[in-house]
């Protein structure tokens, strides 16, 4: 139900003047590369589980800073999000994988509703962070649904609605799960949800319609 009042939240503040953002897998080649900060005998970049990360951006790079030093800059083209004035609070810290380790999700495209950009996984095997392509190719930020499941938002400007796609792990690969449509039916002053199921194959089946007379139960937007 939270997923569900945030969907129609978002429908009723943003309109439909929302502008679709360029896809986030033009960048998926940005270059990674490590560098070892200069110290006597203590080894900075060895990460421990739920570490906690500083950053400092430029146009070209990102350092990425642990209580211990430097760990790793990463190399590409940041300068949308240097040009805020705190750009390290915008770089998302969480375990996209749940394997206990700490990964990243850099935006490089802002928008109303959804954020798009860069996800780097990080690799205990190495203690670095790589380019995470089975998140990129969807390059969306995530939030976090039940049961372990990763959830993206945003808004289909052809329909005029907002949609919410659940995902879940399957070995290393993220599968879609369920596809909810959210919109406004302006005639009866209703919010509309369908919830739809997806299989292996990629096929929908309606399973739920949710409706919300607007007149009778108004949006909370605080």
């Amino acid at each position: 139900m939270k997923k569900l009042l945030m969907l129609f939240s978002m429908l009723i503040l943003t309109g439909c003047n929302f502008k679709p953002s360029e896809n986030s897998e033009n960048y998926q080649n940005s270059e990674v590369t490590t560098k070892a900060a200069a110290t006597t005998s203590e080894v900075i970049g060895k990460s421990r589980k739920n570490r906690k990360y500083d950053f400092e951006v430029s146009d070209n790079s990102i350092k990425i800073i642990s209580d211990s030093g430097l760990v790793q800059i990463i190399n590409g083209n940041f300068s949308s999000l240097a040009g805020y004035s705190s750009p390290s609070d915008l770089i998302n810290t969480e375990d996209y994988n749940f394997d206990g380790y700490t990964d990243i999700f850099v935006p490089t495209k802002f928008s109303e509703d959804s954020s798009e950009g860069i996800y780097y996984k990080f690799n205990s095997d190495i203690e670095r962070f790589e380019i995470w392509q089975e998140l990129n190719r969807i390059g969306h930020v995530f939030h976090f649904g039940e049961n372990n499941t990763l959830v993206y938002s945003t808004k289909n400007v052809e329909n005029n609605s907002y949609e919410s796609f659940e995902h879940i792990w399957s070995d290393e690969n993220l599968i879609l799960c369920e596809h909810t449509v959210t919109f406004i039916d302006k005639e009866s002053n209703s919010a509309c949800t369908e919830v739809y199921s997806v299989d292996s194959d990629g096929n929908e089946t309606l399973i739920e319609t949710i409706k919300r007379d607007l007149n009778e139960s108004p949006l909370d937007f605080n």
